[in-house]
């Protein structure tokens, strides 16, 4: 069986944080309920102090 999902490019989601360490599983939530699959979810901390 063909996967339609295989003809669409790799979507790459690049989420800057900085001391939201409080919002982080919601992006991750977020973005693990949406129905494109082919995906990757970038997180980049710029020194939270906070735990991010």
């Amino acid at each position: 069986m063909h996967n339609m999902q295989q003809d669409y490019g790799l979507v790459s989601i690049i989420t800057p944080t900085w001391a939201c360490a409080d919002f982080i599983a919601e992006t991750i939530k977020s973005i693990q309920c949406q129905t494109y699959q082919n995906g990757e979810l970038l997180i980049q901390d710029d020194c939270s102090k906070e735990g991010a």
